[in-house]
């Protein structure tokens, strides 16, 4: 039966944390025709995850276990291939949502139905305990931020929580790649905003969790930034010189940017041994705030929009 919304939970041996994102899932308007999925990429059953399951009494929730270990990416896709509804999200088993997620996201399709992916502000947590949603602010729910491929260049526009997008337009384009891994979500994003419409809510709706996360990895903090790099030049591709030179230096000088964003972020130091085939330099100067400049005004125009803000 095909629903309003689904949120689908792809999880592998977290029970503890799976918990905290059932909890945040089922908190949503009861008003809202909702179907809340866990996909269990344990296979053999080593945890306990579908006794966590089993802990809610809701008809909201259901439980699928694949039958091989389908990877990251291939549990992903999984996701949208079972979801029944026209829209949906994919939530991790260590991240969370607002209880007014679902609903402020179907009330902005509503008021702007070309979009095919929409997202949210995010707040950060950092340990395994259940986040009280009173931290987030959705005062401003209604704040609203037009967004097209451009906006990759900077940085990717999207946490990996907190982002529904149309089952549809994500199929046609084939879902998640693994082999854009560990920028498998930034990669798909991309793709939604070269061909479809999108958007992005200035609330804070959901929390990013930075616990016990592969992310935290020297190497594959490395890969983020070679495969990101990688996008940008996707969309560098589509524009003719003498802008194509603009943006590719913008893309070079970006690298160090990134660098010290994600060393900040994850405290691990990145070795740029590892990312090969990139020049970069570590201090920025006249020629690359001119290229910034002219980037920022080829987004604005490119966009339609007003002012270039990207804060999520």
């Amino acid at each position: 039966m095909k629903r309003e919304f689904s949120i689908m939970i792809p999880t592998f041996g977290r029970p503890l944390l799976l918990e905290h994102a059932i909890k945040s899932a089922l908190s949503q308007d009861a008003g809202i025709d909702l179907e809340i999925i866990v996909v269990d990429n344990d296979h053999d059953s080593k945890f306990d995850s579908e006794k966590v399951v089993k802990k809610f009494s809701d008809k909201r929730l259901s439980y699928v276990r694949n039958p091989v270990n389908l990877g990251m990416c291939g549990n992903w896709n999984k996701c949208i291939e079972l979801a029944s509804s026209e829209w949906m999200t994919i939530l991790h088993d260590d991240d969370q949502l607002h209880s007014a997620y679902v609903a402020t996201i179907l009330q902005r399709i509503k008021k702007t139905p070309e979009l095919s992916i929409i997202g949210c502000g995010v707040r950060q947590i950092t340990d395994a305990s259940f986040a009280d949603e009173a931290l987030l602010d959705v005062s401003n729910a209604t704040a609203y931020l037009h967004l097209n491929s451009m906006d990759v260049l900077r940085c990717c526009p999207y946490y990996p929580v907190g982002v529904a997008f149309n089952k549809a337009a994500a199929s046609k384009i084939n879902g998640f790649d693994a082999a854009k891994y560990p920028c498998l979500d930034y990669d798909m994003w991309y793709r939604m905003l070269r061909d479809y419409q999108g958007g992005l809510l200035s609330a804070r709706l959901a929390f990013y969790r930075k616990f016990e996360n592969e992310s935290a990895r020297g190497d594959v903090l490395a890969g983020f930034l070679l495969e990101s790099y990688q996008i940008r030049q996707q969309v560098i591709a589509t524009f003719p010189a003498p802008l194509e030179y603009f943006l590719e230096v913008y893309s070079q000088r970006r690298i160090m940017a990134d660098k010290e964003n994600l060393e900040s972020v994850w405290g691990t130091p990145i070795d740029m041994a590892l990312v090969d085939n990139i020049e970069h330099q570590t201090r920025p100067g006249f020629i690359e705030k001119v290229v910034s400049t002219v980037v920022k005004v080829l987004v604005v125009a490119c966009s339609g929009r007003k002012s270039y803000k990207l804060a999520v």
